[in-house]
């Protein structure tokens, strides 16, 4: 006979499937703040034990992290029954990147082992921690955490393209201006979500391939590699806040062109909210080139062409700014961006 425990995740679980199913994020996101799983699918008791094993010298760090991942991600703990591996869509180092299945619907598996991959293993726990924390359409969100025999740790999220944000950038000659304005403008709403948390998080690798298209042609934020908390160092006000501005190279001088900060400033700075900012500037400028022309328009030819390119141009240096305080913020951006979009839908 079931225990009451196992009663309630058991009937938990398939109102997750009902709700998934349905498309119903909301429902979805309610139910797993729920208590009641299966005790079997504690899994991190398991992988502390593979940890401690491989590194017993760690054991106190171990079990920081590990009593920091339960507290959070206890409600997301799944039997690794409840779902299946499919078509492998990436492979990085030591992990990889699946479509499959939850009950019947498609979802992105990411899998990583407890043996031998310390790193990667914490580093897929600490994502699952951000993604637990934010709740935005605009971000891939986390549905489970499964441990399997073989010691293998899977993070589920919903289904998302194989195409990224950059790559359509480059091969779609049908990704037009309008599409991309959209695009970046799902992209900053993103980001907001993360930099609104308390404590914030910040990406520190924003890129156009950070983000994969949805199934409605919008865009979601599936990379959080790298991303920390913001202030992520009890020393980190002590350690230098920017670059002197003789480190840069700049054409502010230049309507036309945007600032471009050199290597140094990328590999010297720890990532801050100000730096995303910098580097959804960046963002901009890879997806429309023509931000950069030294060709002048003429607004008598095509007044609301001249428009948007100006108001976006001046979004663009905004963001690369040498002085961090004038950079915008990320809800600024997207105010400035949604005004624009609707520039172009008018």
């Amino acid at each position: 006979m079931k225990t009451l425990n196992e009663s309630t995740g058991c009937e938990r679980a398939a109102h997750m499937l009902e709700a998934l199913e349905a498309g119903d994020i909301n429902r979805l996101f309610s139910l797993q703040s729920l208590e009641g799983l299966p005790k079997s699918a504690d899994i991190f008791s398991k992988i502390e034990e593979i940890l401690l094993c491989d590194n017993p010298c760690l054991a106190d760090e171990t079990s920081r992290v590990i009593e920091n991942a339960r507290k959070l991600l206890g409600k997301f703990a799944l039997l690794p029954e409840n779902f299946s591996l499919g078509k492998l869509v990436e492979s990085r180092e030591g992990e990889g990147v699946f479509e499959g299945w939850y009950g019947r619907t498609r979802v992105i598996i990411r899998q990583v082992s407890c043996r031998g991959s310390r790193t990667g293993l914490l580093n897929l726990l600490a994502e699952a921690e951000i993604l637990a924390r934010v709740r935005h359409e605009r971000v891939a969100g986390l549905l489970g955490l499964s441990l399997d025999s073989d010691g293998r740790l899977s993070m589920i999220t919903e289904h998302y393209g194989t195409l990224s944000l950059g790559r359509a950038a480059k091969i779609s000659p049908e990704f037009s201006r309008q599409a991309r304005i959209r695009a970046v403008f799902h992209a900053a709403q993103a980001v907001m979500a993360l930099h609104a948390l308390s404590p914030s998080v910040v990406l520190g690798n924003l890129s156009a391939n950070s983000f994969r298209f949805d199934g409605e042609m919008g865009v979601k934020l599936v990379d959080l590699s790298l991303a920390s908390q913001y202030p992520q160092l009890p020393s980190f006000k002590n350690l230098p806040k920017k670059l002197e501005a003789s480190q840069y190279s700049t054409l502010e001088d230049t309507p036309s062109q945007m600032p471009t900060p050199t290597p140094n400033h990328i590999h010297t700075h720890i990532p801050t909210p100000k730096s995303d900012i910098q580097d959804f500037g960046k963002m901009l400028n890879s997806l429309f080139p023509d931000l950069s022309s030294s060709q002048s328009l003429d607004p008598s030819i095509e007044p609301d062409y001249f428009s948007i390119q100006e108001q976006l141009r001046t979004l663009t240096r905004e963001c690369l700014s040498v002085s961090e305080s004038k950079r915008p913020s990320f809800e600024e951006i997207c105010e400035k961006l949604h005004a624009i979009s609707s520039a172009c839908s008018s």
